[in-house]
Formats: C-alpha cells, sequence, structure tokens
C-alpha cells in the first residue's frame, strides 16, 4: 500500500504577555551637596513648617541600575532638591528624581530633572 505524500509544515508559538512587565531603568545619581524635600505645597522652596526633608549629602555620583518602572513611564520628578554650601542655601531649589535602593537613608539616591541622565535597560528585566 501506497502512502500519500505530504509537504513538511513547521508550527511555532508566539509568546505574548499577558501580565505587566516592568523596565529596568539604568539612572545617575547626579546631586551636589544639600538636601532633598517633598515639596507639600507647590511652592518650588523648602519652608520649614510645611515640608518633610528626606535626605541629606550629596549624590554618590554613580549609576544605578535594575530600577523597575513601567517602560512607558519616564522618571519624573518628586523630590526637591536644595544645594548648599557650607551651611547655607545656595541658590534655588530644582526638581529631582528621587529613588531608593534599598533601606535607610544610605540608600536613597536623586537625579537631576533638568540634567536627566537615566535610560532604560531593556536586556535586564
Amino acid at each position: 500500500m501506497k502512502r500519500k505524500y505530504v509537504t513538511p509544515t513547521a508550527e511555532c508559538e508566539v509568546f505574548a504577555a499577558n501580565e505587566y512587565v516592568a523596565a529596568c531603568w539604568k539612572i545617575f545619581c547626579n546631586v551636589p551637596n544639600g538636601y532633598a524635600f517633598e515639596d507639600l505645597n507647590g511652592n518650588g522652596k523648602y519652608d520649614k513648617r510645611s515640608e518633610n526633608i528626606i535626605a541629606s549629602g550629596y549624590g554618590c555620583g554613580e549609576w544605578h541600575t535594575g530600577i523597575e518602572k513601567d517602560p512607558s513611564d519616564v522618571p519624573v520628578a518628586n523630590a526637591m532638591w536644595q544645594p548648599t554650601f557650607w551651611g547655607s542655601d545656595s541658590g534655588a531649589a530644582y526638581p529631582v528624581y528621587w529613588f531608593s535602593t534599598g533601606s535607610g537613608n544610605n540608600n536613597q539616591h536623586f537625579s537631576k530633572v533638568s540634567d536627566a541622565q537615566w535610560e532604560t535597560n531593556p536586556n535586564a528585566s
């Protein structure tokens, strides 16, 4: 008995994510000596009675990878940075992106929004 010839075929499956997928961001901590605060009243300056200090010191000057955010959600200002010099304010406060790499004040990092130094790291999710 002869068999009927069947043309060979290949089947492939397509992966389609059905859940939220976060992208990893690479962000540079680039603030000078000063302190960060939450601008609760939106006036762009530190008001001793109504604002919350987040951290003080200066940026570590390092790139931090693995900061997870929605890939379409670019980091935006979520705090203010007041530069200081010898204990006094030196210049106007400006918006920064505040992120944490762990717990405690040593793991608080800030990146200037006006000098945005961040990029997605698509191969690291």
